[in-house]
């Protein structure tokens, strides 16, 4: 019987270790889509709270989190404008499509699909990678006059009309 060498045995075991590691980060729902899909399922099993704390960056979170958690009524208003923010998924009654660009530390996500009144609507949410997260930074939503005129790729950044 071959014994192996010490050091063959080391290199086998770095090469396996490198490998496993390299795939212990490697995790499919830590894309800005899969991170979208699971930011709508998230909406109806987590508090507010909870949400924008795993979902939202920073800069969002620091501003939205105390007029969330302010219960007085001089806060209602500001208050209502954070839950609307948050819930903004649940205008779109149906997708149609999704598609992304991730840009080293940010992505635009498109989603394309129909309201309750089954008029074409489009979020663009634009992503950030905060501690190895991808966190939504901001969305811009829009109602479309026909379900053709649907945009063929992200744009985090329109125009204004």
């Amino acid at each position: 019987m071959t014994k192996l060498h010490p050091s063959c045995i080391f290199f086998i075991f770095f090469v396996f270790a490198l490998f496993g590691c390299s795939h212990a980060f490697d995790k499919e729902n830590d894309l800005p889509i899969q991170r979208y899909d699971e930011y709508v399922g998230a909406l109806s099993k987590k508090s507010y709270e909870d949400i924008l704390k795993e979902y939202w960056a920073e800069s969002f979170v620091s501003e939205s989190l105390p007029l969330l958690l302010d219960g007085s009524e001089n806060a209602k208003l500001e208050r209502n404008s954070v839950i609307f923010s948050i819930n903004f998924p649940q205008d779109m009654t149906s997708m149609v499509f999704q598609k992304e660009n991730v840009n080293n530390q940010s992505a635009c996500v498109l989603v394309a699909g129909v309201s309750e009144e089954n008029t074409p609507l489009i979020f663009n949410v634009a992503y950030t990678m905060e501690n190895g997260r991808w966190l939504i930074k901001k969305v811009h939503g829009a109602f479309l006059r026909a379900s053709d005129s649907y945009p063929s790729q992200p744009d985090c950044f329109p125009a204004a009309p």
